[in-house]
């Protein structure tokens, strides 16, 4: 299971329609829009390419980018 932080900025990038940009322990990094799920060991992502599902204990960092209009 990920750690709070991560799991609850997810979470709350989830409920905000925010986007987010995720690094990976591979060191890959990552940015489009979390996606509901009610899997409990991964996420999914909506980028430009399509949909990702990501397991929550590759995710080294979660950075949640607001839009200001």
């Amino acid at each position: 299971m990920p750690t709070f932080s991560i799991y609850s900025e997810i979470k709350n990038a989830e409920i905000n329609n925010e986007r987010i940009l995720i690094k990976l322990y591979d060191q890959s990094v990552m940015k489009g829009r979390a996606e509901k799920s009610l899997d409990k060991e991964r996420f999914k992502v909506r980028t430009h390419e399509g949909a990702v599902w990501i397991p929550y204990t590759d995710v080294m960092n979660v950075i949640r980018l607001v839009e200001f209009n």
